[in-house]
């Protein structure tokens, strides 16, 4: 039996990205949200979220092309709902980038369908989510192909 694995493309310090043609391969969007005022100066700040997603798009060699910040807005609310969701939304049907990241996961969704739904459509899109603190672990969905071939 012999197993293949891809992996895309290998971008700078060897983190696969997308392979394809347009301008978002690696093009990322950044996406960071409060809940309330008190929450964006004593808790993880707008700015400490996108100081951390810039960190971890330099490391994995993403080119980080777009920022939506949102302020004062549930994350009960589907992402769809919420301004800045929507920007996200469009941005991706846009073709600005083919990556999306947040500092977590209850950033974007705190609602399990409308995560598993939105994830789902992303993928299908070939678009990667990433989560840069995922219990302290960083996430992404960059596609691979495992295949397994007898013979």
């Amino acid at each position: 039996m012999r197993i293949y694995i891809h992996v895309q493309s290998a971008g700078r310090n060897g983190w696969p990205t997308l392979e394809g043609d347009g301008p978002s391969l690696n093009q990322a969007l950044a996406y960071a949200r409060v809940s309330t005022s008190a929450q964006a100066e004593e808790g993880v700040s707008l700015d400490a979220q996108l100081e951390r997603i810039g960190a971890y798009c330099r490391a994995a060699g993403l080119d980080l092309v777009e920022t939506i910040r949102e302020e004062g807005v549930s994350g009960a609310m589907p992402l769809a709902n919420r301004p800045g969701g929507r920007d996200v939304l469009r941005a991706v049907a846009s073709h600005r980038g083919g990556h999306v990241i947040a500092l977590k996961l209850g950033r974007l969704f705190r609602d399990a369908a409308d995560a598993l739904n939105q994830t789902r459509a992303w993928d299908k899109a070939g678009i990667s989510l990433h989560l840069v603190d995922m219990g302290g672990q960083s996430l992404n969905t960059i596609p691979s192909t495992i295949h397994l071939i007898d013979g």
